[in-house]
């Protein structure tokens, strides 16, 4: 356990199906990772989370644990969790730390996604989950061009540029919810917790789902929970 302002544990998994993954419902908070080439970055990831949460007061979606919605809300709420939380520590890690958000496997991910002109990680994936799997990949590749271009080869904006070039026409559904968090990060401060939360509700509303039992929930340091803040 170390001190970053609040207690987490570090639990090493080399099973994990992803680098690094933050659980909130545990006390304190366990991140777990796997050792990989860029292990520092995925804990500082993580850990940014962490501080978001638990110190500088962002809100999350989140459901009663004793009446949790189908898995595909689910699906769609980690998706939409991805877009929203991970555009703030991407922008942290890159000028704070000065770390290439990105990861090469997202690169080499969307040239193969080219080569077989389908997005090979939503392939479990249907309907609003779908939309936004693909919306959280196409925004990304736009923040690398638009953002983190001095980091990146050649080889790996062309990749970007290829990737929006063809998917933003194949999947207008998903260029309809980048174009619309597009708007939310021109006219909010998705880094202010309260333009965060409400980006949130909003985003669930475009794709309809603003129903349902989810709601924003914050940390309460003195109840040592995540209570419920926001209905809507």
């Amino acid at each position: 356990m170390r001190k970053i302002g609040c207690d987490v544990v570090f639990c090493l998994n080399d099973d994990l199906n992803c680098n690094a993954v933050t659980h909130y419902d545990t006390v304190p908070p366990t991140v777990e990772y796997k050792r990989t080439a860029w292990e520092t970055v995925d804990i500082l990831h993580e850990l940014l989370h962490v501080h978001q949460f638990y110190l500088d007061g962002f809100g999350m979606l989140a459901w009663p644990t004793s009446h949790p919605p189908p898995s595909a809300i689910q699906r769609v709420v980690k998706y939409l969790r991805d877009i929203l939380d991970n555009t703030v520590v991407h922008r942290r890690l890159w000028k704070e730390y000065s770390f290439l958000p990105i990861h090469n496997i997202f690169f080499n991910e969307c040239r193969k996604d080219l080569e077989r002109g389908t997005i090979g990680v939503v392939q479990n994936d249907a309907g609003p989950a779908r939309i936004l799997a693909i919306a959280e990949r196409l925004w990304m590749a736009e923040m690398c061009i638009g953002e983190f271009d001095v980091a990146l080869s050649g080889t790996d904006r062309k990749t970007c540029e290829d990737f929006l070039s063809f998917f933003t026409v194949k999947e207008p559904d998903a260029r309809k919810i980048v174009d619309f968090d597009r708007e939310l990060d021109r006219t909010t401060n998705l880094a202010d917790p309260c333009d965060h939360s409400k980006s949130q509700v909003q985003l669930l509303k475009k794709l309809g789902l603003d129903q349902g039992g989810l709601y924003v929930a914050k940390y309460n340091a003195k109840e040592k929970d995540f209570l419920r803040v926001e209905d809507w």
